[in-house]
C-alpha cells in the first residue's frame, strides 16, 4: 500500500504471504541457537471501531468515497451490519487466514473457524484508503483463542495481528471483500505453526 502526496510516495506498507511461502517450499522456521521462537508482540495499535464509527458519523459525509468508508467501518463495529448493507449479489473472494481455512476443510471441521474460536474477537481499526468505489482496511485482529480452532484446541493465548481488507462498494452496497491477514504471526502467536505444517 502506498501513499503519495504531490507526485512523491510519502509512505509504503508490505506484507507477504509468508505462511504461504514456507507450505510451499515445505520449510520450517530455522532454529535459533537460543532455541527460542521469536513472537510476534501485542501491539494494542489501532482505534476501536465504534469510535470510528462514531467520528465517521460526525461527518461530514459529503463524498461516495466518505460513505463508502463509514459502511466498511460498520462491519467491525459492535453492532452486526444489516444484511440490507450487502449487494444481493455480495461475495467475499478470500478470507483473511486462508491457509488455517484450508487446513480446517482437510481435517473436517470448517466450522471451527476463527470468529468461532475467539468469539471475544474485537479488531482495532489503524487506517482507510477511499477512493472511488474501492475501499481498503488495515486493521488488527485482536482476540483470545478460547475454542477449537480447526480441530486444534484453546490456547487460552492472546493474538494480535494485522489484516487487511480490499473491498468493492457499488452504490451505497457492500459489494466484494477480500481479506488478506498476517498468518504467520498469528501461527507464531498462537504456538501452532509445526502443526500446520504436518
Amino acid at each position: 500500500m502506498f501513499r503519495l502526496a504531490d507526485g512523491k510516495v510519502t509512505e509504503s506498507w508490505f506484507m507477504a504471504d509468508e505462511a504461504g511461502l514456507m507450505r510451499q517450499l515445505g520449510a520450517k522456521m530455522p532454529p535459533r541457537k537460543d532455541g527460542q521462537t521469536i513472537v510476534p508482540p501485542l501491539s494494542n495499535a489501532g482505534e476501536d471501531p465504534d469510535t470510528v464509527i462514531k467520528r465517521l458519523q460526525a461527518g461530514p459525509l459529503a463524498t461516495p468515497e466518505d460513505r463508502n468508508r463509514l459502511l466498511i467501518a460498520r462491519s467491525k463495529g459492535s453492532a452486526p451490519l444489516p444484511k440490507s448493507e450487502l449487494a444481493p449479489d455480495f461475495k467475499q473472494t478470500r478470507v483473511g487466514f486462508q491457509h488455517l481455512r484450508d487446513y480446517g476443510d482437510r481435517k473436517g471441521v470448517p466450522s471451527q473457524n476463527i470468529t468461532d474460536a475467539m468469539p471475544d474477537r474485537h479488531d482495532r481499526i489503524e487506517d482507510f484508503i477511499a477512493e472511488g468505489e474501492n475501499v481498503w482496511m488495515r486493521f488488527r485482529l485482536a482476540a483470545v483463542h478460547s475454542r477449537p480452532l480447526y480441530g486444534l484446541p484453546p490456547a487460552g493465548k492472546h493474538v494480535d495481528v494485522t489484516e487487511i481488507g480490499v473491498m468493492r462498494v457499488v452504490d451505497g452496497k457492500w459489494k466484494q471483500a477480500w481479506y488478506f491477514g498476517d498468518e504467520l504471526g498469528l501461527l507464531l502467536q498462537l504456538g501452532i505453526l509445526d502443526t500446520l505444517q504436518a
